[in-house]
């Protein structure tokens, strides 16, 4: 209980922050439900080819996102509220196609429609992908709490707009521009990340485990969907997203109670194979096929969303930007997973010429051992980063202290120049990392502002202290130091 009232006080992230963050997230995550491709897709003629030119769209607006990364990185930083315009295009010709599909529209509507999509889910992924790494270097526990809360909010949402049937598409219409007001109300300008790929070789090995978990549950989930895209959300997903939110709660009371974030994560994983074998055991065994199916839906979405928390929490200190991690490690995964469950393994299976249960068997018992596998690897690298959690916190607790009472002592050589009482706070904060020999660049890091707010800050407070340069500054704590 400690650890939660801790962790409220001191969180550094804003409630209007925390509330634009969650809801605008929640929107992203909406593109990973095969609830919501059964509503965008329940009016067109031949939903399996309006999905297809959905991913074909995807796949390659993802590869053009990652080829411009370094363009769209410095536009985002420039100039956000251009991503709202483009998000604004899309959705006025969402509404507008989904009118004309409702009065029996050609062909071409529905193509547009999908065309539109799979540009707004890899350009939503990038832009929140980008304040995921922002908000997690400022305050690690909260971004992932609200990553889960987001989760959580979208198989809400997915659930209260069964009623609502076709008509539902109007509302989806609205969720790219949503998102994007969201992503802006709580965008914050930082220094700008790298857009080189080789800082993919510093994440560890084990982020790819939850995408090599996902490509094997989307494996077994192509045995039951045998291709079908087609889908009338209806009553019937009560119970995978009821899962799927109780999942997303351990989750967030794992993250909230346990001392160590890392712990916690392995302890989801934990969770979250359990269920899956079990999907796996009453497939093959049990014979429970709606069962076995609500769980291997309900362990997917858990394992995207493991893979989001892995991959933003691993990047946190990299400096690396959205479309260098999202595309490789998220977008390639899901894709390729959606790929996979309605034309890779329904292909497979005709090809074998199988039988629903024998296939069920066969690849069940296959994936159980890769599966198992994969969790003890995973595992097993995990701790090999991880020291015990007694030492960590004393580790922790050391380093503050020193850093505090360095912080200390630098602030009361300061406080001997003249005019120190004109310094702002921040001015206060920039001249003591000044003072330790930062460069610009790496006091901009530190309090995630951007190079030219520094000199701006420098600059002032290098007047009023009545100095000229960084150099005279330092010469000066060393001469009152010398006094004192």
């Amino acid at each position: 209980m400690n650890n939660l009232l801790h962790s409220f006080t001191s969180c550094k992230l804003s409630a209007r922050e925390i509330v634009c963050f969650t809801i605008g997230a929640s929107m992203l995550l909406l593109f990973l439900r095969r609830s919501f491709y059964g509503v965008i897709l329940l009016t067109t003629s031949d939903p399996l080819l309006n999905f297809s030119l959905f991913l074909l769209t995807a796949a390659l607006m993802s590869g053009g996102l990652l080829i411009l990364r370094a363009k769209i990185i410095l536009t985002i930083d420039k100039h956000p509220t251009f991503f709202i315009f483009i998000s604004t295009l899309i959705t006025l010709s969402l509404l507008a196609l989904s009118v004309n599909e409702k009065m029996g529209a050609p062909l071409y509507a529905s193509w547009v429609s999908s065309f539109s999509y799979g540009l707004a889910f890899p350009l939503l992924t990038i832009l929140w992908g980008q304040s995921f790494l922002w908000f997690v270097a400022k305050d690690r526990l909260w971004t992932l709490c609200s990553i889960i809360l987001a989760f959580i909010i979208g198989f809400i949402i997915s659930t209260i707009t069964v009623p609502l049937g076709s008509n539902a598409i109007f509302l989806f219409a609205f969720f790219p521009l949503f998102s994007t007001l969201c992503w802006r109300c709580c965008y914050r300008k930082g220094p700008l990340p790298s857009s080189k790929l080789v800082r993919l070789k510093q994440l560890p090995f084990y982020c790819v485990f939850p995408g090599i978990c996902l490509l094997l549950m989307s494996f077994l989930r192509g045995l039951y969907y045998t291709g079908s895209i087609s889908y009338r959300p209806g009553w019937d997903v009560l119970v995978p997203h009821s899962l799927s939110i109780l999942m997303g709660l351990i989750m967030l009371i794992l993250l909230l109670f346990h001392t160590e974030i890392r712990s916690a994560l392995n302890y989801s994983v934990i969770l979250f194979a359990l269920l899956l074998l079990a999907g796996l055991l009453l497939g093959t065994y049990g014979h429970i096929e709606a069962l076995s199916l609500q769980l291997t839906i309900v362990g997917k979405s858990c394992f995207e969303l493991l893979l989001i928390i892995i991959l933003v929490d691993s990047a946190r200190d990299l400096r690396i930007s959205s479309p260098v991690l999202f595309v490789p490690s998220f977008l390639t995964f899901e894709l390729l997973s959606l790929w996979v469950s309605y034309y890779g393994v329904p292909a497979l299976v005709k090809v074998l010429e199988v039988t629903f249960p024998g296939a069920i068997s066969f690849f069940s018992l296959i994936i159980a051992f890769l599966f198992i596998g994969s969790c003890f690897l995973y595992l097993i690298l995990n701790k090999k980063d991880t020291a015990p959690k007694e030492i960590v916190s004393q580790v922790d607790s050391d380093n503050d202290a020193l850093r505090y009472n360095n912080n200390e002592v630098m602030r009361k050589k300061l406080e001997t120049f003249p005019n120190y009482n004109k310094l702002t706070p921040r001015e206060i904060e920039i001249a003591l990392l000044l003072a330790q020999g930062n460069s610009y660049k790496r006091v901009a890091e530190i309090l995630f502002i951007s190079s030219s707010t520094v000199q701006t800050h420098a600059k002032s407070l290098y007047r009023k202290l009545q100095i000229h340069t960084k150099q005279e500054l330092i010469d000066n704590m060393a001469k009152n130091d010398s006094k004192q």
